[in-house]
């Protein structure tokens, strides 16, 4: 403390002397000052040294939280340390007694990065062991009549505070404050609360926008230093802090937008799948969108190896977007394979009307043969029928006339209609065997289609009639009474996703939730 408060401590001496001038002992707080730390008292010395520790009882008054900064994991805050002791040998008569004087002001030395300690008497070197970062402004230290001292320091300090972030934007974090004495061990001085209260918050609450102190505790803890013979106990005092997060901030930027942003996505599928620059486009927006914010929360928090509650429902919620990316991406793949099976079918009925010369011809043959064999020479059991003779089947045509590339067509495309080689298509398989071609017909339809064949009551199609069908493809009525699987794949999928995605994801949303008071608990040390 420099000359203007040492004359600050001369004015005030004469004031009181002007007030008591009958006092007995020194006129002045200087002399009295003096004449307390004159020899045999020493500074050097603690109270009480033939006796037991000497108790300090210490506090915290937090005025303000500064910063919680996550990513350093580290908390700013500003208040006033207190420490109160006695010292005997510091006694001094009070104005009742006829003293001059109720307290005394000592000064003090010391700068802003070291705590000020008095020059005349003995002050406790205590510590906080979890300070990043000490700044300390306005202080005083007072001696009352019964030798009671008074020590209070303005601080502006960073404390230390490792935190977990499993439950984030849900979550508490619990710091605490280790104070201690750097050269006095458990046998010299003994640490207390202050009226047994250890952290004091301003009137009103201690918060910022995003975070709140919500509770306060203190414990005591004997720490051992040193290593075999040399080891000596230390008594320090933990001040634990409960601070508690404000999770509006995120469930509004991210939480809710996360939702959005996955709704929208779910929005493409109602897009006509053929649309493909607006199906893509209102599957990539998410995408990106949800890759910033998650991005964004990255750089709030440390490289921490846990998942958070906020970062698994970004996951979950990015996840689903690329679902619906993924999902164009099989839906355009199945497109491709309905336009090719169209393709073959164009190409299947151009080669029809030569398929239905190919039967013809087969047919004229096989009657000329069966004519030029007298009757009377066939047994009975060698007269099959002409239907049932070779090249009776789909799959048997000859189509030599044909490329190579059109017989596989062919012969491929008609053992679809007929794959056990029986000679006719059944109303089952010219259904199925349709689907190949991306033609989706109904049961009904295919009905009318036998009908305009002429077979309004037979099941089955012989090969002439199916070769005519394939020249001709009568179209049947439209309708609306499609099942579910009498459309293309392409659309099915389409289809089931409208519903399994958006459903799927109000379960995996509501799941997480209530995770979130059980994703994991940082429990105070």
């Amino acid at each position: 403390m420099g000359v203007p408060s040492l004359t600050a401590i001369m004015l005030l001496g004469v004031r009181l002397r002007w007030a008591h001038a009958d006092c007995a002992g020194a006129p002045d707080p200087a002399t009295l000052i003096d004449q307390l730390t004159a020899a045999p008292y020493s500074r050097l010395v603690r109270p009480g040294i033939d006796g037991p520790a000497t108790e300090v009882s210490t506090q915290l008054y937090v005025e303000s939280l500064n910063a919680v900064d996550e990513k350093a994991n580290m908390v700013d805050v500003s208040g006033y340390w207190r420490m109160t002791w006695t010292d005997q040998r510091l006694n001094f008569s009070s104005v009742s007694d006829d003293g001059c004087f109720d307290k005394l002001s000592l000064p003090l030395e010391g700068t802003c990065k070291k705590p000020f300690q008095c020059r005349a008497a003995w002050s406790p070197d205590l510590y906080f062991t979890n300070a990043l970062e000490e700044s300390y402004g306005s202080s005083f230290f007072e001696v009352y009549p019964t030798g009671l001292v008074y020590v209070s320091v303005e601080i502006k300090h960073k404390f230390k505070c490792v935190m977990d972030f499993s439950r984030m934007p849900f979550d508490s974090q619990h710091c605490s404050i280790k104070m201690l004495s750097y050269s006095e061990d458990k046998s010299e001085v003994q640490l207390a609360a202050k009226d047994g209260i250890g952290i004091v918050l301003e009137e009103g609450g201690v918060f910022l926008p995003s975070w709140s102190v919500k509770g306060t505790a203190v414990r005591h803890e004997t720490l051992h230093y040193g290593t075999g013979s040399s080891t000596r106990h230390w008594h320090s005092m933990m001040l634990d802090v409960a601070i508690e997060r404000s999770s509006g901030y995120h469930i509004m930027n991210d939480v809710i937008y996360g939702i959005l942003f996955v709704a929208m996505s779910w929005t493409g599928f109602f897009v006509n799948r053929t649309n493909a620059p607006a199906r893509v486009t209102i599957s990539l927006l998410p995408v990106l969108t949800m890759l910033n914010h998650i991005k964004g929360i990255q750089t709030e928090l440390p490289r921490i190896s846990e998942m958070t509650w906020l970062s698994t429902f970004l996951l979950v919620s990015l996840v689903y977007n690329i679902a619906a990316v993924l999902e164009y991406g099989m839906v355009s793949f199945l497109m491709s394979k309905e336009d090719r099976r169209t393709g073959r079918l164009r190409i299947l009925r151009v080669l029809s009307e030569q398929l239905g010369e190919v039967y013809a011809e087969q047919l004229t043959m096989r009657t000329m043969s069966l004519r030029t064999v007298p009757s009377a020479c066939m047994d009975e059991d060698e007269r099959t029928p002409p239907s049932l003779e070779m090249g009776s089947t789909l799959s048997g045509l000859d189509v030599s006339n044909l490329l190579p590339v059109q017989q596989r067509m062919v012969q491929d495309s008609l053992r679809l209609f007929d794959p056990k080689g029986e000679g006719f298509v059944t109303r089952a398989r010219l259904r199925g065997g349709l689907r190949y071609f991306n033609i989706y017909h109904t049961v009904e339809q295919v009905t009318e289609i036998f009908g305009k064949m002429g077979l309004a009551d037979e099941e089955r199609m012989s090969r002439r009639k199916f070769l005519k069908y394939l020249k001709s493809m009568p179209e049947p009525t439209p309708t609306m009474d499609h099942g579910f699987l009498d459309q293309p794949p392409s659309v099915i999928l389409d289809l089931v996703m409208r519903y399994a995605f958006i459903l799927s994801y109000v379960v995996a949303v509501s799941a997480l939730f209530p995770l979130a008071g059980a994703f994991g608990t940082h429990k105070a040390p």
